[in-house]
């Protein structure tokens, strides 16, 4: 084993609304359309942080990581 410093993070590379999103079977319609709207990428987390916020603008992608962190919303 290594270490990496800063740690790896691995960005989710897809076309525009082509991520995977996985849910479980027993969702009806509505749950299903909340899923799919909550579902993010650390690639979508990244444009939609920087859409709302300046002070990420000065990082790229792969520097991103070292500066903010992902944290993903359970259901």
């Amino acid at each position: 084993m290594h270490e990496e410093l800063p740690s790896v993070t691995h960005l989710a590379i897809h076309l525009t609304g082509e991520q995977a999103i996985y849910f479980p079977d027993s969702l009806n319609r509505d749950e299903l359309q909340m899923h799919i709207d909550n579902s993010k990428t650390t690639l979508t987390s990244f444009f939609d942080y920087n859409h709302l916020n300046e002070e990420g603008r000065c990082w790229l992608d792969h520097e991103f990581p070292e500066h903010y962190r992902v944290i993903a919303k359970r259901s």
